[in-house]
């Protein structure tokens, strides 16, 4: 007689989560090539020394949807100068180096508030991800900006 395997609960999440790290890894082997140059996402990307490169299509394609957001982004943040500040909310920020790029930018002036969603997993990652950088953290420079990882929801959304 066969025994059943041990069921293990189905993580629904799980390949949503999937998706930040692909992207992650395509936008790193974008910056090894030198499609991009972004110098904040190896230090949000866990083993980020580690990942292999993509072919060049998906380099390629890593590229221009990078620089296709960045474009509407800028330009968003150029309406008015800096005298009128914006604010970008970020849904499925995961690890998405892109409040670094314009807090260490020439935009910065122009920003008020830059908020950040995702699913807590994602979250507590890129959290853990800023406490051991010195980059990243100086550029938030302070633990309260990074307060709402303590209060992340223990439940499924």
């Amino acid at each position: 007689m066969f025994a059943a395997p041990p069921s293990t609960p189905r993580d629904g999440d799980a390949a949503v989560r999937a998706t930040d790290t692909d992207a992650a890894h395509a936008r790193l082997s974008a910056i090894s090539k030198g499609y991009l140059v972004d110098t904040f996402t190896p230090l949000l990307v866990p083993r980020a020394r580690f990942v292999p490169p993509r072919p060049p299509l998906i380099n390629h394609g890593t590229h221009v949807r990078a620089r296709g957001i960045d474009a509407l982004v800028d330009a968003w943040l150029d309406i008015g100068g800096n005298a009128v500040k914006k604010q970008i909310i970020s849904v499925g920020a995961g690890s998405d180096s892109r409040f670094w790029r314009i807090a260490s930018g020439s935009r910065n002036e122009s920003l008020r508030t830059y908020i950040e969603v995702d699913l807590p997993e994602n979250v507590l990652s890129k959290c853990m991800a800023i406490r051991k950088s010195k980059e990243l953290s100086a550029i938030i420079g302070s633990d309260a900006a990074l307060s709402a990882c303590h209060r992340l929801p223990r439940f499924k959304i």
